[in-house]
């Protein structure tokens, strides 16, 4: 994980008064402290509030209040989690959500979120956790509703496929495990269509390109491996991606994946298995960029 401003490494969480924006500050106080960073808290202020149909609007004054009340209860919620850093930092944004944690946080080592609940809130207003892991220049880790800060597993994956975008991938991952004193497990998956997998020999090709892969996987990953003691091993699975990934996510702490997987062009947004597993995984997703 990178080291920003300065020098310094700073854990951005994004606030929002719900139970969600809760559970993105219990993973962002342990993973402040174990960085040794400054947390920063954000919260944008919602600029209309409609209280029903034939009524007037909030007016401006009472969403500021409300607003700031949100951002010093997480302040507050963070020091009771146990956060003990000097520099504490409380950030009351305006105007749109997704723009504002953006802004917030460009020196950021990583952007913590809490993935949303509710279903139709993706529908209505779209989801800001694929919005900033598609655009944020740090990693951007996306906490599920499923998560509870319980006794770690020790298990760090990562998705991986040997592209130029792997590399980074592996970086974070490694970086991630050695932190936590984690075991990496990486991980490369891939199945033709089902279609063409019977027609073609299932069984006889899933034993040649595990094998092969599992050769080619390793010597990739001794030549990229950073500086480090971690210990690791790689996982190819004849499976599509998104169901070998959503099933690796079952039993670690932390699942890295990269913004631009499988030979994704820069700037082209996330790609299909990177936004499956931001709405399905199963433990934190982390999205690395390029």
């Amino acid at each position: 994980m990178s080291t920003r401003s300065g020098g310094r490494r700073l854990v951005v969480v994004g606030i929002d008064g719900s139970e969600d924006g809760l559970r993105a500050l219990r993973y962002a106080v342990p993973e402040a402290t174990r960085l040794q960073a400054v947390l920063r808290l954000v919260h944008a202020q919602q600029q209309i509030v409609v209280l029903a149909p034939m009524m007037p609007l909030v007016p401006d004054p009472t969403l500021h209040e409300v607003a700031a009340d949100i951002l010093k209860h997480a302040e507050q919620q963070a020091r009771e989690l146990g956060y003990e850093g000097p520099d504490l930092e409380a950030v009351l944004a305006t105007g749109p959500r997704n723009a504002a944690l953006l802004e917030n946080s460009q020196d950021a080592s990583c952007v913590v979120l809490g993935r949303r609940s509710a279903p139709l809130q993706h529908l209505v207003g779209g989801s800001t956790t694929s919005a900033l892991a598609a655009h944020a220049p740090a990693p951007v880790i996306s906490v599920p509703e499923t998560w509870h800060p319980a006794p770690p597993r020790g298990v760090v994956a990562a998705g991986v496929d040997e592209s130029e975008y792997s590399a980074g991938v592996l970086r974070a991952a490694w970086a991630a495990a050695e932190s936590r004193g984690a075991r990496l497990e990486l991980v490369h998956a891939w199945r033709p269509l089902l279609e063409y997998d019977v027609a073609i020999g299932a069984r006889v090709l899933a034993q040649e390109w595990t094998d092969a892969t599992r050769t080619s996987l390793t010597k990739w990953v001794q030549d990229n491996a950073p500086d480090g003691a971690v210990e690791w091993t790689v996982q190819p699975r004849y499976e599509s991606a998104t169901v070998a990934l959503h099933e690796v996510s079952e039993t670690a702490d932390l699942l890295v994946l990269g913004r631009h997987g499988h030979g994704r062009r820069h700037g082209l947004g996330l790609g299909s298995t990177v936004r499956t597993m931001l709405r399905a995984g199963s433990c934190p997703v982390m999205v690395v960029p390029s």
